[in-house]
Order: structure tokens, then sequence, then C-alpha cells
């Protein structure tokens, strides 16, 4: 499957193009063969859908509404010609579906052979994920950073993408303990895994510092929460791993992010994108200054930064000296971070802000709609509606 299925590989070069029907067999006797009942009754619709569209673009000409109807029309095309194909919709679910089995087998693998470092299989795919989690491209949004595999999807896609990696940053806590030797060995996967969901959280905290300081500052996409909230969950469980170690002992909690830069200099061809040399400190300082700046009239704008301030409250419990160091330097901070105190453990009055954060202890999530993604079918007739 590692070979079959590389991440940074082309979708037609995994699936060949599913092309739309030649012009034989659209309106010939052998139109729609090779289709089932539910893909002939879903062309269908999709041809009486253009048709009326047709018709009443046809309607519209000469009413005075020719401008907006232009208007319309271009921005319908160029949402169609941004919309991906079929090959590279089905392309980007089997690339998450075996990422999943990867992880899976390699955490199973790196439990029972705890001393073992990962096999060359696993290391070329790790080097092949890196390679395309972390390219970037010059389109990007205002939501999402310039990462490939995120712009060049659609919103439902890049949101089954940040679900995939949830279940691998999280697998420790979730499924199976994993100990910080056994930990060692998933690390290739790992780091651009950390590095990607960074930059989602960076690239929405740094649009709103260079905003002017009177703006108030817009309410986080739910990706950007979910991004926080896996991060932080990540690291929560790191540190409490820190906590037990016997070299632990009367010594600081300290965010150690160094493994990252470290793993992906390994891979060839694979560099960090600009800023994410240490992404998890990058991180804390990324919401720190958002919480302090966002919050300076509390109850106004609440819900633009308590979901920031619950990521930190939930590292300040475990007294982490990243986060420590920043409340004692600021009263304003100290305040609002202080305020969401054990946020996770009153679910009954949770902010519709926070219900997508995991719980950083047990990576829960408050209900059942923060972790579902829409259906694969779904996802294939809505995206993959052009050949």
């Amino acid at each position: 499957m590692c070979e079959l299925v590389p991440p940074n590989s082309a979708g037609d070069a995994i699936i060949p193009d599913l092309g739309p029907p030649s012009s034989n067999n659209r309106n010939g006797s052998g139109a729609g063969s090779g289709l089932s009942r539910k893909q002939l009754k879903q062309r269908s619709k999709r041809s009486a859908k253009l048709a009326r569209r047709q018709m009443v673009e046809k309607g519209d000409e000469g009413d005075g509404t020719t401008a907006e109807a232009d208007q319309d029309s271009t921005q319908s095309n160029q949402t169609s010609t941004s919309r991906l194909g079929k090959s590279e919709v089905l392309s980007h679910l089997l690339k998450q579906q075996t990422l999943l089995l990867v992880w899976t087998l390699a955490a199973d693998g790196a439990i029972l052979n705890s001393n073992s470092s990962p096999s060359l299989m696993i290391h070329d795919y790790a080097q092949s994920l890196a390679s395309f989690l972390l390219s970037t491209t010059n389109q990007e949004d205002s939501e999402l950073p310039s990462l490939a595999f995120l712009n060049q999807t659609s919103p439902a896609l890049s949101w089954r993408w940040v679900h995939t990696l949830d279940f691998c940053l999280l697998y420790s806590a979730r499924i199976r303990r994993i100990t910080p030797k056994l930990s060692d060995s998933l690390r290739c996967l790992t780091a651009s895994m950390v590095t990607a969901i960074a930059c989602i959280v960076r690239r929405w905290c740094r649009r709103q510092s260079l905003s002017s300081a009177s703006k108030v500052p817009p309410r986080a996409p739910r990706i950007v929460v979910r991004a926080a909230g896996i991060l932080t969950a990540f690291l929560y469980q790191n540190l409490e791993r820190q906590r037990f170690h016997s070299s632990a002992d009367n010594h600081p909690l300290r965010i150690d992010d160094t493994w990252i830069r470290a793993t992906l200099n390994d891979f060839s061809e694979v560099t960090a994108p600009t800023g994410m040399e240490n992404p998890l400190m990058a991180f804390v300082d990324d919401l720190c200054d958002l919480v302090e700046k966002a919050s300076v009239e509390v109850e106004a704008n609440k819900s633009k930064w308590i979901w920031a301030a619950a990521c930190l409250n939930s590292l300040a419990e475990l007294q982490c000296l990243n986060v420590c160091e920043r409340l004692e330097s600021s009263s304003v901070l100290a305040d609002a971070v202080h305020s969401l105190k054990s946020w996770a453990h009153k679910p009954t009055v949770l902010d519709d802000s926070l219900m997508n954060l995991p719980s950083p202890g047990t990576a829960a999530y408050p209900c059942v709609k923060s972790w579902k993604c829409l259906p694969i079918e779904r996802i294939y007739a809505q995206d993959g509606g052009f050949g």
C-alpha cells in the first residue's frame, strides 16, 4: 500500500482520469453503459439541473440583470474550474485511508518491537507524507495557510484531512497508550503532521495580529479551532509523560520540539514552511499573542478568543513553563486564561467556540458533531462532479 499510494503522488497517477463520457456515448445508443442505476439517476438529475439553469439564464437576457447574471456566471465558472475531478477526489480519500492503515500498523509494530528503528518502508512513506503535507502553493484563502493539500481541496476534504491527522496524533490518548520510548519510532510520521496542523493556527493568528488594533477579530473558523485543540491535546499528552519520567523530578515542564526539525532535516527535499522551525513553541506564542490582543474588552468579543484561552489554560494546569512565563508577564493574558479554569470538566456550559476542542486529558470531543465528517459518498458527489 505504501508503494501503491504514496501521499505526494498526483491523483491521476494513483487513479486513471475518470473523464466525462464521450460524445458518441452521450447521445448514442450506448449512453450510460457500465453505470449503475444510482449513477444513471445522478447523471439524469445533473442534466436536468443544468438545463433549468440554462433556461433561467436565457430568460434573464435583456431584462436589466445581464451584468449581474454575467457576474454570477463568472463566479460559477471559477468555482467549477477550481473543483477537483473524480480522480483527484478519490485519490485524496484513498490517501487518507492509507495513512490511517499505515499509522495503525506502525503504532502496533512499535509496541511489539520498541527497540527497533522504523523500517525503510515506513521511513520512505513518512518522507512522502512530509513532502505532501508541507508542500506549498501560491493560492491561499482567508482561513487556511498556503499548504497545497488544504488549498487545492474542498472544505469537506480539508476537514477530513484534519480529521485523519487528529486520529493519528491523538492515537495514544484514545486507543493505545504509547510510552515515550515507543513514540520515538513514530516521530518520522508525526513531525510533518504537527507542523502542518500548527501552520493552520499560525496563518489565522498572524492575520489577526496584522489587523488594526481597533478592529474586532472575526470568529475563528472551526477548522482553526479544531487544529488548535488537536495540538493542545498532543502537547498535553507529551507534557504529562514528562511529569512521570524519572529525569523530570524537580524540573519544570518545558516544550521541546527540536525533534521535529531534526526529523524533517533527515528527509531529502523536505523543508518546513517559513517560521515553522519550532512549530509547537510558535503555536503557544501565537495563542498568547491572540488572546492578549483580543481579550482587552472581555465580554464584547469573548467568542473570538475563548477557544485560544481554553487551550492555554489546559497547558497552564500542567505548569508548562512556556505558558506560565507568558502569563506572569501579562496580567491581561493571565486574567483571560484563568477565566477558563477547568473548562473541559463543564460540558453543559461550554461556549459554542469550545465545541470543536477535544478534552486535553482524554482527547474526547464534547459532542458527536465535533468529530463527524461529511460522508465519503457526499464528498464524491459534490466534489467529483467534474471529470
